[in-house]
């Protein structure tokens, strides 16, 4: 795999454990590693801390961007819900969901409001 390669692998390797619902040390797991040993020898898996820190944080840039693109190019305008509740820690949160014209919605986000 060229050097080229190996952020589009690792996002690819995000996507899986993210839509899987899998915790970031998967890619730890050595039952993963011998998986991936077999299919492809000479793939290096990424590590969790690479998974939880630039693969997250690109990831979510790019997510940021989509729904900003996907809100923009809604000639009819977009709707914003807006909601709040108390999360198990007892935290006070304060949600924004957009839901565009054709009904899809947007997760904005979420923000810990307990000290305002």
């Amino acid at each position: 795999m060229s050097t080229q390669d190996v952020p589009h692998f690792h996002q690819l390797f995000f996507n899986i454990v993210i839509s899987n619902g899998l915790p970031f040390f998967f890619a730890e797991n050595p039952e993963t590693h011998e998986l991936f040993k077999f299919c492809v020898p000479a793939v290096k898996l990424p590590s969790a801390k690479i998974l939880s820190g630039s693969v997250l944080k690109n990831a979510s840039e790019d997510l940021v961007k989509k729904n900003i693109a996907t809100a923009q190019k809604d000639l009819d305008g977009v709707t914003a819900a807006f909601d709040g509740w108390t999360n198990v820690q007892s935290e006070h949160l304060f949600g924004v969901v957009f839901i565009t014209s054709e009904g899809k919605t947007i997760t904005w986000g979420a923000k810990d409001i307990s000290s305002e």
